[in-house]
């Protein structure tokens, strides 16, 4: 009969086999509902706020220090900004901080409506649309990034003369002007602003490359419709000017109703204070933080983690699942003759250890019940003898399930192998075994697996498009190397790359491995080819490798994959210091 045909069966002979055997029954059940009580009254789980942390790489930091930014909570709701302002008085309140040495802020100002530009430079009948304004101090922000380094005409620290003001060549070349000269400034909402002095023209490309801490752009964001629906991007970096932070937070001006401080940076005289300074910002303020230190930076933010409390809960696991285990043992050698009795009467090897484990499913629910209802009055003793252990009490309904389940989850885990035996103690085998040596066992694989065709492999590499140089000098040079082989070694290399009609660009390696086997010199042919696509900044790999000859053993096309796979690695490991030197 099918097992399910007799499953009832089964379990109204478990149910009397518990009480034939009462005592030894009563103490399982007594270890599941321990195990289930110290489940239900000693642990505790539930989720917390706190600091969490994360590595933030693929990038070097342009200095060290703190970037606190305002971003929007992972539980906040209808807050589609990408940051929120820091109020301007918090500028003051950082640098009379006894250990902070630098208060660099960033001040964004941005048209208010989307897809137009926030003011416009006019000169005689020429104008230029400005869509995004920086706010810098300039003595400081060039100790935290490289945007001293854009300017290529000027000075940055006229920045702090009034008026003063940074515009891109872009600008510079359509409005015909130089550095000194005088450019009248009209906001688009309110007419002219300003008579603004030219006292530095950068270079778009340099400040669209300049980087924060946290190794985003410092140009700031505009809305933008898209597909519609409002949305933020960054602005152009030719697209934009540079003021005086206080300029922009001015109190009575236009401006100050666009403008916000989108992040600071911070410098602090003590290193050793740096956990407690992000602590004190990230708890008091919720504030996002980043930590720039030898390179390396850390990003703190408030977010919910998972609180596990009493996991010393393992050890009366371990112990219960040991003691339950060894009565299932010894019932089995007991029951020997019961269970060829079984046998005798109709009884299959599945029927017999469905038996043993039904036995323990059945002490496991009595276990879990009445330990999860005796842990429940464990909180009450507690309180009533003043036992002060912090746990969330475990009052909903789907406790007692979990209960219940890792009560006969233990039972039945160690009543497995005692069935195992059970059922093997009336089924006839004979085990046949055949070893087979080293040798033999890859002789035989060889006259099996043939390869016939190219096989193409992804290679678990991409690599960025500025790299690529570096890469190619790094693969020939191994190529090089590996053509002196004598049991192995490469001929044949060559390189080559061609654009695609779609922009795509496509890098090819072809070489020939050879390796000298029984059958005498076998030739893999191998292309390796880089493609990145329009747009993309990384080339994909993929290996497309094919027998000289059909038919060769599957091992050898094997060992050519593993031989690159282990070049490609290698570059991944030297990749930074290979760019590092050069």
């Amino acid at each position: 009969y099918p097992l399910r045909a007799v499953l009832s069966v089964v379990f109204s002979m478990s149910k009397r086999n518990i009480k034939r055997r009462l005592s030894r029954g009563i103490l399982t059940i007594t270890s599941l509902a321990i195990l289930v009580l110290a489940f239900t009254a000693f642990t505790s789980f539930g989720k917390a706020l706190g600091i969490l942390t994360e590595p933030v790489t693929g990038f070097h930091p342009p200095s060290s220090g703190i970037l606190i930014k305002n971003l929007p909570l992972p539980w906040e709701e209808g807050i589609e900004e990408p940051y929120i302002r820091i109020v301007p008085e918090e500028v003051d309140t950082y640098r009379e901080h006894p250990n902070v040495v630098l208060v660099s802020p960033l001040v964004w100002a941005s048209a208010p409506e989307p897809d137009q530009p926030i003011g416009s430079l006019r000169i005689r009948d020429q104008e230029f649309e400005v869509f995004g304004i920086l706010g810098i101090d300039p003595s400081l922000e060039v100790k935290v990034t490289n945007i001293g380094q854009t300017v290529i005409s000027g000075n940055i620290s006229d920045l702090e003369s009034p008026g003063g003001v940074l515009i891109s060549q872009e600008a510079a070349d359509q409005l015909g002007v130089e550095v000194g000269d005088t450019l009248p400034f009209y906001l688009r909402s309110s007419g002219l602003y300003k008579n603004l002095t030219v006292v530095g023209i950068i270079d778009s490309a340099s400040l669209s490359s300049v980087i924060d801490i946290n190794g985003e752009s410092i140009l700031p964001f505009r809305k933008v419709t898209r597909e519609g629906r409002v949305t933020y991007a960054r602005v152009e970096a030719s697209k934009v000017i540079i003021l005086n932070w206080t300029a922009l937070l001015e109190k009575g001006q236009p401006l100050a109703d666009m403008s916000a401080i989108s992040r600071l940076a911070i410098q602090l005289s003590d290193q050793g204070y740096v956990k407690e300074f992000v602590r004190g910002v990230v708890f008091s303020r919720e504030y996002t933080v980043w930590v720039s230190a030898n390179g390396q930076v850390r990003k703190f933010y408030l977010g919910e983690a998972v609180e596990m409390g009493g996991l010393a809960i393992v050890v009366p696991l371990l112990i219960v699942l040991l003691n339950v285990g060894l009565v299932m043992l010894s019932v089995v050698n007991e029951r020997t003759r019961e269970i060829f009795i079984l046998t005798c009467v109709g009884f299959n090897p599945t029927h017999i250890a469905s038996l043993f484990l039904a036995e323990s499913i059945v002490m496991g629910l009595v276990g879990g019940g009445i330990g999860y209802l005796l842990g429940l009055s464990t909180y009450r003793l507690m309180s009533l003898f003043s036992i002060d252990i912090v746990v969330r009490q475990k009052l909903e309904w789907y406790w007692s399930v979990i209960g219940v389940l890792l009560s006969v989850g233990t039972a039945v885990l160690s009543a497995v192998r005692p069935a195992t035996r059970a059922s093997m103690k009336v089924t006839p085998s004979i085990v046949k075994k055949v070893k087979l040596s080293g040798k033999e066992k890859a002789k035989r694989e060889e006259e099996i697996w043939r390869i016939y065709q190219s096989q193409r492999i992804t290679m678990p590499v991409k690599i960025k498009d500025q790299e690529m140089v570096f890469f190619s000098s790094f693969f020939s040079t191994r190529m090089r190397e590996m053509a002196r082989g004598i049991y192995e070694k490469v001929r044949d290399y060559s390189e080559s790359e061609v654009k695609t009609p779609e922009g795509d660009l496509v890098k090819r390696f072809n070489f020939k491995y050879v390796i000298l086997g029984e059958p005498g010199e076998i030739v893999i042919v191998n292309e390796l080819t880089a493609t990145k696509k329009s747009g993309s900044e990384y080339y994909f790999l993929t290996l497309e490798s094919k027998p000289e000859k059909p038919g060769i053993p599957g091992t050898y096309l094997d060992r050519t994959i593993r031989v690159l796979r282990d070049l490609l690695a290698e570059w991944e490991r030297e990749r930074e210091k290979i760019l590092g030197e050069t």
